[in-house]
């Protein structure tokens, strides 16, 4: 069952990469969400040929596309419309049916890991990467909850405050809930 999900996981993101590939190119890759999408292709695409050996990353990239999903449903879909965020354009590919297949496989028919950290350590990396090109002024976003001179400095680290417990606690709840 889980090499079906992995293929799946694989046939989804095909698509979704297609469409923001062609829309954006290359600096699609400063979305969280992309890099998150990426990460689960390759896991995807690595357990096809050696289960044992992508563990580690379809851990990793399975929390981190949980906590995108979780953040598009709670937070970017009631600012920017849930219908540009769940079905629109690539978001059902990557934010629906990858996250979805991903989880079920990884929790339910996969081996696991309890190595919680390094999810949390990519989040970390990235979130403060983009909290300091935003205060430089060297980007704007690509999230509104980054946009560090738009919302003030304080606003801007709760946000990364609340990412990084929930980054945290998606990390912790996929080890306990798999076992």
């Amino acid at each position: 069952m889980a090499r079906i999900l992995n293929i799946l996981i694989i046939l989804s993101e095909i698509p979704g990469f297609y469409i923001v590939l062609k829309k954006d190119g290359l600096k699609t890759f400063v979305y969280y969400t992309e890099i998150a999408n990426l990460l689960v292709l390759i896991s995807s695409l690595l357990f096809l040929f050696d289960p044992r050996g992508a563990i580690l990353l379809r851990y990793t990239s399975t929390c981190m596309l949980t906590l995108t999903f979780l953040v598009v449903v709670a937070v970017l879909g009631p600012i920017d419309g849930y219908k540009r965020q769940l079905i629109s354009e690539n978001s059902f590919f990557q934010h629906i049916l990858a996250p979805v297949f991903s989880f079920i496989s990884y929790v339910f028919f996969e081996e696991h890991t309890h190595i919680w950290s390094l999810p949390v350590m990519i989040t970390l990396v990235y979130g403060a990467l983009m909290f300091y090109l935003n205060y430089k002024k060297k980007i704007q976003g690509p999230y509104a909850f980054f946009n560090v001179h738009k919302q003030g400095i304080k606003t801007s680290i709760l946000w990364f405050i609340a990412l990084m417990l929930v980054i945290s606690s998606v990390s912790v709840l996929i080890i306990v809930i798999a076992g």
